[in-house]
């Protein structure tokens, strides 16, 4: 993959919704190029047709999951399972507020599941950034299993995906500890696999 993909998919035609490249031998980085700009503004219309479905599940990429992922906002499908990415999960996926399905299953993904970010920065305007795992209201499924993940489960983390949620696969990983009581809030729920 060229090293400024999510600059490519940020300015293709409104009416591209999807780019599926799965089960090809694709290798490659998902690094971000230095020159990477987010989408431009757009009406609501332009807003309805850009990219919702982004697969690229079994090949050969690796790298870690860049945070302009979260540029995204209209996405529907993020799915990279089954290939050789690395790293964390970076808290910025929450951006894509749209998100139902995220499958990043077999992989090489490390540390642990983040918690919330919410922060001020006060200058000459203040600005709040708020990475949240309830921006995802719309997601589905939520499948990470068969990476190298660790640590516990973060009460924000099950809370915040709870309201939609119909599958959630964290198996044959790392995590400790015990499930937070938010478990209980998942009323969606059909597959449920934690270690």
């Amino acid at each position: 993959l060229p090293s400024n993909i999510f600059k490519l998919l940020s300015q293709f035609k409104p009416n591209l919704k999807g780019l599926f490249a799965e089960h090809n031998q694709i290798s490659g980085s998902l690094a971000v190029s230095s020159d990477f700009s987010p989408p431009p503004s757009s009406t609501t219309q332009q807003q309805q047709q850009r990219l919702k479905y982004l697969r690229f599940d079994h090949n050969f990429l690796e790298g870690t999951i860049p945070t302009e992922v979260g540029l995204l906002k209209d996405l529907r499908l993020f799915q990279f399972n089954h290939n050789r990415l690395n790293g964390t999960l970076p808290i910025e996926i929450t951006g894509m507020i749209h998100l139902e399905e995220f499958i990043l299953s077999s992989n090489r993904l490390s540390g642990s599941i983040p918690e919330d970010l919410t922060s001020s920065n006060k200058g000459d305007k203040e600005e709040e950034l708020s990475l949240q795992w309830s921006n995802l209201s719309f997601l589905e499924q939520f499948l990470i299993d068969n990476n190298r993940l660790t640590g516990t489960l973060p009460p924000s983390f099950i809370q915040g995906i709870s309201v939609s949620l119909t599958s959630l696969n964290l198996g044959r990983n790392a995590l400790r500890g015990t499930l937070p009581p938010e478990i209980g809030r998942m009323k969606q729920i059909i597959k449920l696999n934690i270690p």
